[in-house]
């Protein structure tokens, strides 16, 4: 057979692209139907000499008569690496034996026709070039079929989305059917759709299938037209995506961050956090560096280190790993840096405008300022401390509950110019707890012992007056006072603000306690980085509700970190360990000092812009003071009406919320927001009865599992619970004095989940993709800290 190929014979130069993909994929052990193509050659005479009947002898015995047949145009310009051509060409389906004939001479025409010049000249291609031949390959009865891209095409590279319509795909393609368009996120596990209608769905068998056979393809970003018949999935063809928007990679990811902000954050939190990390991270550069053109050069990184996409904030890895390309040894540095952030991905994509800049000599430079400052550190985090008393003092005097919004507007420029600007030593602060501690693992690593075993885990607990857990044990001070008072039973009764008001001036002592509390840690709560979180300070009927949880709760006995005489260690590895370990302990205590101080700072900032809602609402700019949320910092300083972008970006954010919570995004060209429709889990339950993970927290309980999507809708039912979350933020104090144990997605050995539960002595493990998804409320697990492994004994919905 010399002028129709078989799949063994087809490349590209003699059976153009199409057939040369398919051939491809039927090697490679592909799901493909029968099909043969007409070599170029024999096409390119037919159209110089018109004479095609030899050929359709020659094809007329490879058919039968019984089948049906698609008959598609292949041109040695389609589908290629920039020009796909995609539905440029022709394509009948259903087609008889009979009517074979005038198909295929249409197909071979179609390199003639207007709109094949038009694209031709657009991308600067010579027509005449152009050279089309023809498939034929047999039909395929299908019930449902679809398109799956293998990287979501408007840019968001690490997302796939498939589309599924009933019966053939002609009828998707011209939107004659209702669609089922699924998005699949494979790198964590995540699966929604977005149905139309009566649309039809796919088993995860299915999916299941025809991933595994797009997987054998040796492109990452794909077009695959697919069916399905009989319960077997056909691949049809495929092609390469073209249609990327324009522009570089840009990588964010929230680890780390998710900590701080969990969820969904609104747009006051986005504008506020984006300046602050400039600020900070700005500083942190003069420090090093002392080189104003050096700043200049990396401003646009600085202005954007994080953003928000889809309601969540995320770090730009490519302005982030940018930056730190000005530090000496960025790549010894780096993997430490990566593993104490809790970085799982480690994809480093540096912009070439974000090239390491820096020669040899700054670089010795920059290494001896940073000796320097990490020398001086812990008296720096100290005079930090003092500045923020002096602020505190400073705020507390300016503040007037019936400022102007010009009066509030300079308090909050005051309070930039005297604290968030100085903030920077903290990053230092990171960086000085991060060296030590991997120091201090390294060296233990090389003398044969387990970092991240029980022992010394214990090292990084109990660290004197550590300050996320100030607030627990003031809670517990006053919930003593009112067992010995005989308070508790009025204290459960009080729900209203009013009844709290009438409650305090009946009991003055406790007044004094409750008052007292919630200046000091009334900003201390749940997401209390997000200005739009309602704390104790502004809400402080909920500082009494927290207080209820503890009435009936002895104190926890909290865990004591090993006595120095327990070291095995002698002679001068004993002196590298205690210089070591002080470090890394001192640092971490610096740390969590400043994250109370934070908070503070963050309810000073909340405390204004709740006062200037009061000013919008009365003016009639927004419909409710806590509407301020909604709107940018510069917004919320020029008010007018913004009732209607507000009710915008209410809508939007709703869509949000039904979105799974992507961790880890990759996008070609600039990232953008999806637009919603109705959102539904694509995934069914998990069987799998053993998760591992990465334990922070060593012992070994049982108990029943409470997932908790959102902390501060669990009013009761978290004490003895093993709780499973996404991660958690410092205001998850509360709820893990209760808990036996905690499960969470995110974190790492210095996250809080870490911290906190070191501290309080119970087992912690982290980074169980989808924790939440595989593990439900009512389910029985064995949580071992030792190991990281989680196995679930009982299942809910077992018997």
């Amino acid at each position: 057979m010399n002028n129709w190929l078989t799949y063994e014979q087809m490349t590209r130069e003699n059976s153009g692209g199409k057939a040369a993909e398919l051939a491809s994929m039927k090697k490679r052990g592909l799901n493909v139907p029968p099909f043969i193509a007409l070599s170029l050659a024999t096409a390119k005479r037919i159209r110089g000499t018109g004479e095609i009947e030899p050929t359709l002898t020659e094809l007329y015995p490879m058919l039968d008569e019984r089948k049906l047949y698609a008959v598609r145009s292949s041109a040695n310009m389609e589908d290629g690496s920039e020009t796909s051509f995609a539905g440029l060409f022709e394509t009948y389906l259903n087609v008889s034996p009979t009517h074979i004939a005038d198909k295929i001479s249409a197909c071979l025409a179609a390199g003639d026709k207007n709109h094949i010049h038009a694209y031709a000249d657009y991308h600067t291609l010579n027509a005449t070039d152009i050279v089309v031949t023809v498939i034929v390959q047999e039909m395929i009865p299908a019930e449902r079929s679809g398109v799956l891209f293998t990287a979501n095409p408007q840019g968001l590279l690490n997302e796939s989305v498939l589309v599924i319509g009933n019966g053939l795909g002609e009828g998707i393609v011209n939107a004659e059917v209702p669609v089922t368009t699924y998005y699949l996120k494979r790198d964590e596990d995540f699966v929604y759709f977005e149905r139309e209608e009566d649309s039809p769905l796919m088993t995860e068998k299915e999916r299941a299938d025809l991933l595994q056979q797009v997987d054998g393809l040796t492109s990452k970003q794909l077009d695959v037209e697919f069916a399905i018949a009989d319960g077997s999935v056909y691949v049809l063809q495929s092609r390469p995506i073209t249609t990327f928007p324009t522009g570089a990679m840009t990588v964010l990811n929230n680890s780390n961050l998710v900590e701080s902000y969990p969820g969904l954050t609104q747009p006051l939190t986005e504008s506020f956090i984006t300046f602050a990390y400039e600020q900070v991270f700005k500083g942190v550069a003069w420090r090093f560096s002392r080189s104003q053109a050096l700043l200049d050069h990396y401003a646009s990184a600085f202005q954007e280190l994080v953003v928000r996409v889809n309601g969540r904030m995320y770090y730009n890895m490519n302005h982030l790993y940018g930056l730190l390309q000005f530090l000496p040894f960025p790549k010894l540095l780096l993997p430490i840096w990566q593993e104490m952030m809790g970085f799982t991905q480690k994809e480093i994509v540096i912009p070439p405008a974000l090239a390491k800049q820096t020669s040899l000599w700054d670089s010795l430079l920059i290494s001896s300022r940073i000796i320097k400052e990490l020398v001086t550190t812990p008296k720096q985090m100290t005079a930090l401390d003092r500045a923020f008393q002096d602020t505190t003092t400073f705020f507390h005097a300016s503040y007037k509950t019936d400022m102007s919004a010009a009066e509030v507007k300079n308090l909050y420029h005051a309070l930039e110019e005297r604290i968030l600007k100085k903030w920077d030593i903290t990053l230092v602060n990171d960086l000085y707890a991060f060296t030590y501690t991997g120091l201090l693992k390294r060296v233990l690593r090389r003398w044969g012992k387990d970092p991240d075993s029980n022992e010394w885990h214990q090292w990084f607990a109990g660290i004197p007056m550590i300050s996320s857990m100030e607030p627990v044990h003031e809670m517990q001070k006053m919930a003593a006072f009112a067992r010995d008072h005989q308070l508790t039973e009025a204290i459960r009764n009080i729900t209203t603000p009013n009844a709290l008001t009438l409650f305090l001036e009946e009991n003055p002592h406790f007044k004094s306690l409750f008052t007292s509390y919630v200046e000091r840690y009334g900003d201390r709560g749940l997401e209390e980085l997000k200005l739009e979180t309602q704390t104790f300070r502004s809400h402080p009927l909920k500082a009494l509700q927290q207080l209820s949880d503890f009435l009936d709760m002895p104190p926890r006995k909290e865990s004591v970190h090993v006595e120095k005489e327990r070291i095995p260690f002698t002679g001068w590895r004993k002196r590298v360990f205690h210089f070591l370990s002080k470090r890394a302990r001192l640092g971490i205590q610096h740390r969590e000092t400043s994250r109370l101080n934070r908070s503070r700072i963050y309810g000073m900032v909340r405390t204004l812009f709740r006062r200037l809602g009061v000013i919008a609402e009365a003016e009639g700019y927004i419909e409710h003071h806590e509407d301020i949320f909604w709107l940018s910092v510069d917004e919320a300083f020029d008010l007018k009406d913004y009732r209607a972008l507000i009710a915008q970006r209410k809508e939007a954010q709703q869509g949000f919320a039904s979105l799974p919570a992507y961790g880890y995004l990759v996008f070609k060209g600039h990232p953008y927001d999806k637009a919603i429709r109705i959102v539904e889990n694509g995934r069914s339950a998990i069987s799998s009865h053993q998760l591992q993970g990465t334990p922070t927290s060593n012992g070994i309980v049982e108990g029943e599992v409470l997932v908790v999507h959102h902390p501060s809708e669990v009013r009761e039912g978290a004490k003895d619970k093993i709780l499973v979350t996404q991660m958690t933020d410092p205001g998850w104090v509360f709820l893990l004095t209760q808990a036996k144990g905690i499960i969470a997605e995110k974190g790492s050995l210095l996250s809080h989940t870490a911290i906190i539960s070191r501290e309080l002595g119970i087992p912690a493990v982290v980074g169980i993709k989808q924790a939440t998804t595989h593990l439900k409320t009512g389910d029985r697990v064995i949580l071992d800290g030792n190991s990281g492994k989680v196995t679930r004994k009982e299942a809910r919905n077992e018997s």
